[in-house]
């Protein structure tokens, strides 16, 4: 009795109760707290306005106006969002254009010089056409911040896919052939490194322009469901990037281009459309933003090297697991986003970043604004800045 009681009082003794005990504590420490990070979304931040030029109150806005229905690609209400967005970018920009504020005790003014507004002119060195190009110039800081929109309904591409045998190999599997004509919208915002080559192609033949950024977002969604996290956090997100380099004092350094894709649930079209425009030869790095869940946390799906993933790791909240990337890579992960066009295709590095929980509202009805509230404000503040920290590579 003595040497059991003498057992019990001396718990560091390895022996099989006290290392039971132990290990029991540590694994259920480690379980929970994974399960915290992985569940729990962090809270919003507390500012509507956590930088200067961004607006988390007015993203919310646009999501619901974004998410009031289904959007399909080919549907009425596609083409109404889609007309929606290119007002709502021209908006973003006209209101920055005459924005006067105050730094460092002096008036900063801004005028925008505009060379057109919706006409065929002027156009890029292929001939497609540009929507509009606004010029601010603003005193005492020295800014030129420089927007040209794409109503891009022009790229076309086509492609096809060979059959191959079923998973149980007993059975082949028919091919398939796309023909998809585009209706992206491209926003190149110029950066103060970047040279004044359009709409001349001198500059970008010769490759001495490539070093911008690529963010993509894709504006359908399925035919089931409203589509916040899958896409309509990417695309709010996106247009808070426009709204904040575009603001005055916040040019780029390198050049950024946003891309508002359509037809991502059929076959990655959207995308596939993009490769066939000019504008896809100048980023040499991507973010890709999606959704497979809704109202979970932002997560990294995958990233094409270390170099690029490092960036992401400064950001706040930062979360990924090495399951997604290998998920895709074994198939078990079924679904596929634009990642594999812009890395696979056009050969960019960058990253994948998108809602991943629960993935029961995954392409639902239940994938609204109501599941979506506290994720957006943490998107739009981690984009922001692993957006920045890539333009701001040397290179890559």
């Amino acid at each position: 009795m003595g040497s059991i009681i003498s057992k019990l009082f001396k718990p560091f003794n390895f022996t099989p109760w006290p290392v039971t005990i132990f290990s029991t504590l540590i694994y259920a420490a480690l379980l929970i707290s994974l399960l915290i990070v992985h569940l729990v979304v962090p809270s919003a931040p507390q500012n509507p306005v956590p930088f200067r030029g961004i607006n988390i109150s007015e993203a919310w806005l646009d999501l619901q106006i974004l998410t009031n229905g289904f959007r399909p690609y080919n549907s009425r209400r596609n083409d109404e969002v889609r007309d929606w967005l290119l007002r709502r970018i021209e908006t973003i920009i006209d209101e920055n254009k005459s924005q006067s504020t105050v730094e460092d005790g002096q008036m900063n003014r801004c005028e925008l010089a505009e060379s057109s507004t919706l006409g065929l002119h002027p156009r890029d060195y292929n001939g497609l056409p540009i929507l509009r190009t606004q010029q601010a110039l603003c005193e005492n800081d020295g800014v030129v911040a420089e927007a040209i929109i794409y109503n891009d309904l022009v790229s076309n591409v086509t492609f096809s896919s060979g059959g191959g045998l079923s998973s149980s190999g007993r059975a082949r599997n028919d091919g398939q052939s796309v023909y998809f004509e585009g209706t992206n919208i491209i926003v190149y915002i110029r950066g103060s490194e970047d040279d004044q080559y359009w709409p001349n192609s001198t500059a970008i033949e010769s490759g001495s322009t490539v070093g911008g950024v690529l963010v993509n977002a894709h504006y359908d969604s399925v035919s089931t469901g409203f589509g916040a996290t899958d896409d309509g956090v990417g695309v709010v997100t996106a247009l808070q990037l426009i709204k904040y380099y575009t603001t005055p004092g916040k040019a780029p350094m390198k050049g950024l281009v946003i891309l508002l894709n359509n037809g991502e649930e059929d076959f990655l079209n959207g995308a596939r459309a993009f490769t066939r425009h000019p504008m896809s030869e100048y980023p040499h790095t991507f973010l890709n933003l999606e959704g497979a869940g809704a109202g979970g946390r932002a997560t990294l799906f995958r990233s094409t090297d270390m170099e690029v993933t490092r960036f992401y790791a400064n950001s706040p909240y930062p979360f990924g697991s090495v399951l997604s990337a290998d998920g895709f890579k074994r198939g078990l992960i079924r679904s596929q986003t634009d990642y594999i066009v812009f890395n696979d295709v056009l050969g960019l590095r960058g990253l994948d970043v998108a809602f991943m929980e629960p993935r029961a509202r995954y392409h639902t009805d239940q994938d609204d604004t109501r599941h979506t509230r506290r994720s957006i404000g943490r998107m739009i503040e981690l984009e922001r800045i692993v957006e920045e920290a890539l333009m701001y590579m040397d290179e890559l």
